[in-house]
């Protein structure tokens, strides 16, 4: 965890661009995964090593640069999962940013889920397997089967 944050808020000058946002795409998503799964021990690691807000903004800036849909999915739980452990005088204060990561992730699978479904041909016959565990890891991690608009609706009502 201390290399994903230390990763997140560092600008190594000498890094190549690509090797510098990959790092930094790297970084943020050992840590959203990190956060998803433990989100007290990772707020409270963060509340012991540096200022929560000073955290969030260096975070939500961060994510301009994942281009992945996957991530950005990713990122929109990540930040809203956090309402629930920072201070709500700090997500006041940085709504707005938080809300230009969420809201559009929030309109696509809203859009997506209102496109017609197409029939998915067989693209190949060899899948992936992975083990029952990894599985289990991996939809958890990833909030796979969990409806993004009812959960942001959920934690704005909470909120």
């Amino acid at each position: 965890m201390q290399f994903a944050i230390t990763e997140i808020f560092q600008n190594n000058e000498k890094s190549t661009v690509k090797l510098f946002f990959n790092l930094k795409t790297q970084a943020l998503a050992m840590f959203n995964r990190l956060l998803i799964t433990y989100p007290a021990e990772v707020v409270q690691f963060i509340a012991s090593n540096m200022s929560i807000e000073d955290f969030l903004i260096t975070y939500v800036l961060n994510m301009d640069f994942i281009s992945s849909e996957k991530a950005r999915r990713i990122n929109a739980f990540a930040i809203l999962i956090m309402f629930d452990y920072v201070p709500q005088d700090v997500i006041m204060r940085l709504f707005e940013q938080m809300m230009r990561q969420i809201v559009p992730e929030v309109t696509h699978e809203v859009e997506r889920k209102n496109m017609p479904q197409k029939a998915n041909p067989e693209i190949s016959m060899r899948r992936d397997v992975y083990s029952a565990r990894k599985a289990e890891l991996r939809t958890k991690q990833l909030y796979e089967n969990v409806d993004l608009l009812s959960f942001f609706k959920h934690k704005i009502q909470v909120s």
